[in-house]
C-alpha cells in the first residue's frame, strides 16, 4: 500500500512540474517571464562553424552584451521587446566571407539584411536569424 502511495504522489508530482513548464509560454510565444526567443545559426561544414555571432541589446539607452555564439545554434532569451544588435565575424574571411543575414521575425516570412550588423526587435515572442557565410572560390 505504501509503495501505491508513492507511485501516485510521484505521478502527481511530474503532472505538477510539466503543467508548470508549459505555462510559462503564453499564446504570442513570449514567455511570462517576460523573455523573448532568440535562436542564432551559423553556416557550418563538417562540423566547422564557419563565424561568431555577438548579441547585444539596447535597454534604458544603454547596450548590454547578451551573448556570444560560436556554434552552429544557439538560442538566447533576451528582454521581451529590447532592440537586438547582432554582429557577425568570419572565421576566415578569405575562404568562408560573410554573405548576409536571413531572418525569421515572428510570423513573418523571412528577409535578409547584407551588412555585417543587423539591428531589430522580435515580434511575436521569437526569431531566427542566420548568418550565412559562402565558400569562396
Amino acid at each position: 500500500m505504501k509503495q501505491f502511495v508513492k507511485s501516485i504522489a510521484a505521478v502527481m508530482l511530474v503532472g505538477v512540474v510539466l503543467t508548470s513548464a508549459l505555462s510559462s509560454v503564453s499564446a504570442n510565444g513570449v514567455r511570462a517571464t517576460g523573455m523573448d526567443s532568440l535562436v542564432v545559426k551559423v553556416t557550418s561544414t563538417n562540423g566547422t562553424v564557419w563565424g561568431k555571432v555577438v548579441v547585444d541589446y539596447k535597454s534604458g539607452g544603454k547596450v548590454k552584451m547578451l551573448a556570444t555564439c560560436s556554434k552552429s545554434k544557439c538560442t538566447f532569451h533576451p528582454p521581451h521587446m529590447v532592440k537586438l544588435i547582432l554582429k557577425e565575424t568570419p572565421k576566415n574571411n578569405s575562404t568562408w566571407p560573410f554573405k548576409h543575414w536571413k531572418l525569421a521575425n515572428g510570423h513573418m516570412k523571412s528577409a535578409t539584411s547584407m551588412g555585417s550588423t543587423l539591428k531589430f526587435t522580435i515580434s511575436k515572442g521569437m526569431a531566427t536569424v542566420w548568418a550565412v557565410y559562402t565558400l569562396k572560390m
